[in-house]
């Protein structure tokens, strides 16, 4: 969120694959956010996608969840 430092967090997440999706019509929480997160995760060379929802506000969940492509990915992960 908002006053995220994404460098060091970025950092602590490196080796954990990462699928960020956001809503950009989002009200609660900036797309930006999560832009500069993805940014900062890309910069150090971490397994990010991003996805951003045209016309999407808020609930980003139910695109995410509803997408086979994403849940295939979700359970192919493997703690390393």
């Amino acid at each position: 969120g908002p006053g995220t430092p994404y460098q060091r967090v970025a950092a602590k997440l490196a080796q954990v694959p990462i699928w960020i999706v956001h809503g950009e019509a989002d009200a609660a929480v900036p797309v930006d956010e999560s832009r500069r997160m993805a940014e900062a995760l890309r910069s150090i060379g971490a397994d990010v996608h991003y996805t951003e929802l045209p016309g999407v506000n808020h609930d980003a969940w139910t695109a995410t969840y509803g997408s086979a492509s994403i849940m295939r990915w979700l359970f192919e992960q493997r703690r390393r």
